[in-house]
């Protein structure tokens, strides 16, 4: 099983209430196999801190999709509902500032450089987290 970390507050209570359903991550071929062979998401709310982790649940993936375009080019051309359930409400330039200041320029410019996973709601039944 993958285990997908967030550290942005919203995803705390976003996910587990069915809200945030899906993320865009860094293409890391490695993990979008394990991703697609297991078939499962399991989230983690701040998965390296020890002291404050837990876990926001374990999922059925849905679909993971590369993004073609460079990812800025894709904040502003994303359907709505990809933006609320990334966590930004309908609010493009906050979703741009965070790529902004997490990500390179040279892997912000890049095609393909990054991925979406979406996950079924509701959590999977068969694994306890």
């Amino acid at each position: 099983m993958v285990n997908y970390s967030f550290t942005v507050e919203s995803a705390e209570y976003l996910i587990p209430t069915g809200f945030k359903r899906s993320t865009i991550r860094r293409r890391n071929e490695k993990k979008e196999r394990q991703t697609e062979s297991t078939g499962l998401v399991h989230t983690w709310w701040q998965h390296y801190t020890h002291p404050l982790r837990r876990s926001l649940g374990v999922y059925d993936l849905l679909r993971l999709t590369p993004i073609e375009e460079p990812i800025l080019e894709f904040v502003w051309s994303a359907p709505p509902e990809v933006i609320y359930c990334e966590g930004f409400g309908l609010d493009r330039g906050l979703m741009e500032l965070f790529f902004l200041s997490h990500y390179p320029d040279e892997l912000l410019g890049a095609e393909n450089a990054f991925f979406m996973i979406e996950w079924k709601w509701p959590p999977h039944k068969d694994v306890i987290s």
